[in-house]
């Protein structure tokens, strides 16, 4: 007599976005053993990983940000976890991908199109592109948003190509002949940067393109934005101390110089060459003294 396993059924809840619409739930479930799950007789800072066979998407794989290894972390990764960053709307449900369209619907094959629309035909897409012409020694992508680089932190590139995660999709770096490209299906939610610092008469072109809907252009800073003339700027470090304790004293406000793209204190003299603010005064512990006794 054969048995029977367990039926169960489920549902989708909890439907509108998240707060933080940056968030990676697979990344969070990998960062969570940073301090617990050790391999290799050691301790690893613990990153999200896409498997290749597309049943093993449900279980959850990290890769190490020390050595590059992936990891089976022996566990299934928890309901409500999108199986594939390919797919911004499948689930993974007890360990099984559960097909999920763009309209919410559970076996739902309605796809987004090229610039989110769901079910549409691309018609409203626009093919946004351009080239700068810059003299590099390195260049580097970073999200804006967090200040973290996704790309060649201290010069962590070096294989001519990788699959990676961050912002929650998945990026492609290739470096043919000298010629390096990164790539990604998106959607991109947040702002990136890309970092180029000059060296010498070398000159370069750095094309970029990204497709978007057309009620989106230049509209929330989804435009690309040209800035090498300044990269340092004298900012507001801290007031300097009161003269007074009491009685009315004042004091002066004390510049230190910073990054521009990230607000970083910087050494003074990369603002060197720059005019620097005049000192502003204000008023200090205006109350009156006590009087001895």
């Amino acid at each position: 007599m054969a048995g029977k396993g367990l039926a169960y059924d489920f549902q989708l809840c909890s439907r509108q976005d998240c707060p933080d619409s940056l968030a990676d739930f697979r990344e969070e479930q990998c960062r969570q053993w940073d301090l617990y799950f050790e391999h290799g007789d050691a301790q690893h800072h613990w990153l999200p990983h896409e498997h290749r066979d597309a049943k093993e998407r449900c279980h959850l794989y990290c890769e190490s940000k020390e050595t590059g290894e992936v990891v089976s972390m022996k566990r299934m990764v928890h309901d409500g976890t999108r199986c594939s960053y390919k797919d911004a709307f499948s689930l993974c449900v007890r360990g099984d991908c559960r097909k999920v369209g763009c309209d919410g619907v559970i076996g739902s094959s309605k796809q987004e199109d090229k610039c989110g629309v769901c079910g549409g035909d691309n018609s409203h897409c626009k093919v946004v592109k351009g080239t700068f012409t810059r003299s590099p020694k390195k260049h580097a992508v970073k999200n804006l948003e967090t200040g973290k680089f996704i790309l060649n932190e201290e010069n962590d590139v070096d294989a001519s190509s990788k699959t990676f995660i961050a912002m929650g999709v998945e990026w492609e770096y290739r470096d043919e002949d000298g010629r390096e490209t990164l790539q990604t299906m998106g959607p991109l939610h947040g702002t990136i940067t890309v970092l180029v610092i000059p060296a010498g008469d070398t000159r370069i072109s750095l094309t970029y393109k990204y497709m978007i809907h057309e009620d989106s252009l230049n509209v929330d800073d989804n435009n690309v934005l040209e800035d090498d003339s300044v990269v340092y700027e004298w900012a507001l470090k801290k007031w300097s101390p009161c003269s007074k304790p009491c009685g009315g004293g004042s004091q002066f406000t004390k510049y230190g110089c910073r990054r521009r793209l990230d607000h970083k204190m910087v050494h003074r003299g990369f603002c060197a060459a720059l005019s620097k603010p005049k000192a502003i005064r204000r008023a200090c512990n205006p109350q009156e003294c006590s009087q001895p006794v």
